[in-house]
């Protein structure tokens, strides 16, 4: 069966006819698994036509799938024509499309492809940086492939393993390793390539390049992030140089070692020294004085950032909120709050939390409903902090008033949000309508058990009652 004609964009594939049950497609979650490796492409051909024939030419995720089984069959051609006459497309259409001609070796169509993406003002996603990175190596194009590594580090991909070990690839494809001089190469290197960093790292050391101040805090960086903080620490103390990158590495590593007085004491002594701390600096450390339980850290810290005139960032303000909240400070949490410009769902979560974790629940359920009144979408967490003031606050009204906020966002579903709402429910003194969650709960987890059981055994005092109500319930 001949394919359609090739068509331009936002053209349909052919008028719609009648749908049957019969056809393959009768699904909406039709996928490539119709259509494998192995099939032919003339199968894949009649499914194709079977989507024009049911109406579903302008389905974008069939035409995804589609794409991607013309491709796994070995018909680039007909993957190309079939996307080339796609009325609409989105990352995924375009990130398969250049995967497939990286797999059928056709790099330089590839890279044209990656390049339309990026003018269509789409975000690359991953999977299309890695293939377009694939296509670099085949052609041995390290310009290029520096190219799409400054976008890597731009996008946030530098950490990604799947990315840096193609990266990886390309640059070892493109150049011998020890040819490798270019000390911004081989920081980036370091800091994303993990499955080669003993080699990459062996390499640094033997050549002389951890003099370089880039190089060096990707060394402190890397291992720092994998745990390694004494090796890290003795990296940086070696350090001729230092900066606000290598220490800012140090201090992640401190912080996921529980290191709460290391990390003050590092950002002590650059302060010293004279270095200026960014923002992701003053994170950390707001971070290490909540985990720490410090306020008079915190507040050291919080001085320190009036004094640099960066209080209006909504990271800093948003880590000052954290911090005062777990220091058992919610009233300055609240004032930080309330000075913050521009307040976002983290802001809001944040205090709202904070309030109920320190006992100022009236506060905690006031806050959201300022949230509700300007129009904010809360999520999960939102309600979970604000179920339990409520249930704290012994309020079934307030309580029922969140219900239905839950209900109308489609998260009475979530297990965290159902948890709460039954112990919400029993804290009020409402067993039945704990009762009702409880039985209505898609997904229970030990919380939600423990939660019931012990409702029903502190409110009605009958153990024997919450024994059957287990059986019965794990009876459905």
């Amino acid at each position: 069966m001949p394919l359609p004609p090739p068509m331009v964009r936002g053209a349909s594939l052919y008028h719609a006819t009648a749908f049957t049950e019969e056809s393959p497609l009768a699904s909406s979650t039709y996928s490539s698994e119709g259509c494998n490796t192995s099939a032919s492409v003339s199968e894949a051909r009649r499914h194709h036509l079977h989507a024009i024939r049911s109406g579903f030419d302008a389905d974008i995720f069939l035409a995804n799938s589609l794409v991607n089984v013309y491709v796994n069959v070995g018909s680039i051609e007909d993957a190309r024509r079939l996307f080339d006459g796609m009325p609409q497309r989105n990352t995924v259409s375009l990130s398969c499309i250049i995967s497939g001609h990286v797999r059928h070796r056709r790099p330089s169509e590839a890279v044209s492809l990656f390049s339309e993406m990026r003018r269509e003002g789409f975000d690359p996603t991953h999977f299309a940086v890695g293939s377009v990175l694939r296509a670099c190596s085949q052609q041995r194009d390290r310009r290029l492939g520096e190219a799409v590594h400054g976008l890597v580090v731009k996008n946030g991909y530098a950490l990604d393993t799947v990315v840096g070990n193609v990266l990886m690839g390309m640059y070892a494809n493109c150049v011998s390793v020890v040819s490798w001089n270019d000390e911004y190469t081989l920081g980036s290197l370091i800091s994303c390539c993990q499955e080669h960093i003993e080699q990459i790292l062996a390499y640094v050391v033997k050549s002389g390049h951890l003099r370089n101040v880039y190089v060096g805090s990707a060394v402190v960086s890397t291992y720092a992030r994998f745990r390694l903080v004494a090796v890290a620490r003795r990296r940086f103390d070696d350090m001729v140089e230092k900066n606000v990158v290598s220490i800012n590495g140090l201090m992640v590593g401190y912080v996921k070692q529980s290191c709460w007085e290391e990390t003050l004491e590092i950002f002590s002594r650059m302060r010293n020294l004279g270095f200026e701390m960014n923002t992701d600096s003053i994170v950390l450390l707001l971070s290490a004085c909540a985990c720490g339980s410090e306020p008079s850290w915190g507040r050291e810290v919080h001085a320190h950032v009036f004094r640099t005139g960066i209080q209006h960032e909504n990271a800093i303000g948003n880590a000052l909120v954290n911090m005062y909240a777990k220091c058992g400070a919610g009233h300055d949490a609240k004032k930080v709050f309330k000075l913050m410009p521009k307040k976002d769902s983290i802001s809001w979560n944040a205090t709202i939390s904070g309030l109920d974790q320190n006992e100022c629940y009236q506060e905690s359920f006031e806050t959201f409903l300022v949230m509700m009144r300007e129009r904010l979408v809360p999520d999960n967490l939102t309600f979970v902090s604000t179920l339990s003031s409520c249930g704290n606050l012994a309020s079934v009204q307030s309580g029922q008033q969140i219900h239905s906020h839950i209900i109308k966002r489609g998260l009475d579903l979530d297990v965290s949000v159902g948890n709460s709402l039954l112990t919400m429910y029993a804290s009020s003194g409402s067993i039945n309508d704990s009762l009702k969650v409880f039985s209505r709960m898609v997904g229970r987890d030990q919380v939600s058990w423990n939660s019931m059981i012990g409702a029903l055994i502190c409110k009605t005092g009958r153990a024997q009652s919450a024994n059957e109500e287990r059986w019965v319930c794990s009876s459905d």
